[in-house]
C-alpha cells in the first residue's frame, strides 16, 4: 500500500491534458487570422498605391492642359490684338518670327502631352472602377481632341502657308497674304482656346472627385485594419504590420 502511494502509475502521468490539445488549435486558427490580414493589407496597400498613380497622371494632365490653355489665352487676349496694328509687311514678319520661335521640344512636349496624359488617366481611372471622375476626364479628352484637330486641320496650314510666303520684304502683295491668314486663324483660334479652357475646368473637377474618392478609401483601409486588429487580439495574436 505504501509503495502503490508514492508511486502512481506512470500511465496517468503521461496522458495530455485538455489545455495541451487546444494549444495547436490556437495557433493553427492565429497563423489564419494572421495570414488573412495580411493578404488584406497588402491588397489595400497595392489598391493605394495604383490610386495615388493615378491621381498623379490626373494631375499631371491637368497642369499640362493648364499650360496649353493659358497659352492659347495669352495669344487671344494680347498677342493677335497686338499685331492687329501692324502694317502687313510687319504682320506677315512678326507671325513668322513668332511661328519659328514656338515650334520648340518644351512646346511639343506640352501639347502632346495634353493629350497622352489625358488619355492616360482616363485608363488609370476605368481600370481602378472610379466612375464619378472618368466621365469628366472622357470629356476633358473629347474637348481637348477637338481643339487639337482644329490645330492641326486649320491654324497649322496656315501657319504653313504664311511662312511659305517667304520674305515678308518681297511678297508682292502682303495684304492679300494677311488677309488669307489672319481672321480665319483668329476666329479658330478663338475657338480652341474656349475648348482647352473647358478641358481645364473637367480636368480640373475631375481631380477633385478623385482626391475625395481616395480620401473615402483611406479611411475604409484604416476602419478595415483597426477591425482586423482587434479580431486577431481577440484571437490571442497581433495584426500584419
Amino acid at each position: 500500500m505504501v509503495l502503490t502511494t508514492l508511486n502512481p502509475p506512470r500511465q496517468a502521468a503521461e496522458e495530455p491534458s485538455g489545455t495541451d490539445e487546444l494549444i495547436p488549435q490556437t495557433e493553427a486558427a492565429w497563423l489564419r487570422r494572421s495570414k488573412m490580414t495580411t493578404d488584406a493589407t497588402a491588397g489595400s496597400r497595392d489598391a493605394g498605391g495604383d490610386g495615388r498613380k493615378a491621381g498623379i497622371v490626373l494631375a499631371a494632365a491637368t497642369v499640362a492642359m493648364g499650360l496649353i490653355a493659358g497659352l492659347y489665352y495669352g495669344w487671344a487676349v494680347s498677342v493677335m490684338p497686338g499685331l492687329a496694328g501692324l502694317d502687313d509687311r510687319a504682320f506677315v514678319g512678326a507671325m513668322q518670327q513668332l511661328d519659328g520661335a514656338i515650334r520648340n521640344p518644351l512646346f511639343f512636349a506640352t501639347f502632346l502631352g495634353a493629350l497622352v496624359l489625358t488619355g492616360a488617366a482616363v485608363h488609370l481611372q476605368r481600370r481602378l472602377g472610379l466612375r464619378l471622375a472618368t466621365p469628366w476626364i472622357l470629356a476633358a479628352l473629347i474637348l481637348y481632341g477637338l481643339g487639337f484637330l482644329t490645330t492641326m486641320a486649320i491654324n497649322e496650314p496656315l501657319n504653313i502657308a504664311l511662312v511659305n510666303a517667304g520674305d515678308p520684304s518681297r511678297i508682292a502683295d502682303p495684304a492679300g497674304v494677311r488677309d488669307a491668314f489672319e481672321d480665319t486663324w483668329v476666329v479658330w483660334h478663338i475657338v480652341r482656346t474656349v475648348l482647352s479652357t473647358a478641358s481645364v475646368g473637367c480636368l480640373a473637377y475631375a481631380l477633385l472627385l478623385h482626391g475625395r474618392a481616395e480620401t473615402r478609401t483611406g479611411s475604409a483601409q484604416g476602419r478595415g485594419w483597426r477591425a482586423s486588429r482587434s479580431a486577431a487580439r481577440r484571437g490571442g495574436g497581433a495584426p500584419a504590420q
